[in-house]
């Protein structure tokens, strides 16, 4: 995990009703979101103002680039969460915006998540059996299940979840 999945987390927990100071949370959220991160990952994200830039993380000037653009766009849906809780318009539209990011290191032609450079090309030594280089915790394929059968499997289970419990809730009065 490279980007500052707390943001995923604090948003989980307000939109679940937690009560906590959400103001204080989103600002130090925001700040976390938007400045460029040292190299050891003690604060920011390493390679931000590049993925602000150009929608992704470029692969030649960082390290696990695909990752982090995807864990990145994770991270601003759940700052894009807060902020409509806050009524931050303008907040809400920018991370919304940056949220789908994600699609910007799909590449269509191979089917798999890829590394692009500064240059908006795709990473010629591509090989969906790489360990590390672009990828950390995984594969090209572990990204590829992950996008498009966990999420799948999470609606559904959840979609069925809640609609026993409601029926059951209902039912019991």
């Amino acid at each position: 995990m490279v980007g500052s999945h707390s943001d995923i987390i604090l948003a989980d927990c307000a939109v679940r009703g937690i009560n906590f100071d959400l103001e204080t949370a989103y600002e130090i959220s925001k700040k976390n979101g938007t400045l460029q991160g040292d190299t050891h990952g003690n604060f920011g994200r390493e390679g931000i103002l590049d993925y602000i830039d150009l929608g992704y993380v470029p692969t030649e000037k960082h390290d696990h680039a695909v990752s982090r653009t995807i864990d990145y766009a994770l991270d601003d849906f759940g700052l894009a969460q807060m902020a409509k809780l806050l009524n931050k318009a303008d907040d809400y539209k920018l991370f919304g915006k940056r949220a789908l990011n994600y699609k910007n290191v799909f590449d269509e032609s191979v089917g798999f998540m890829r590394g692009k450079t500064t240059e908006g090309k795709w990473r010629e030594d591509f090989d969906e059996f790489s360990w590390g280089g672009d990828y950390v915790e995984g594969i090209s394929f572990f990204f590829f299940f992950f996008f498009f059968f966990f999420f799948f499997f999470f609606f559904f289970f959840f979609f069925f979840f809640f609609f026993f419990f409601f029926f059951f809730k209902i039912n019991k009065k």
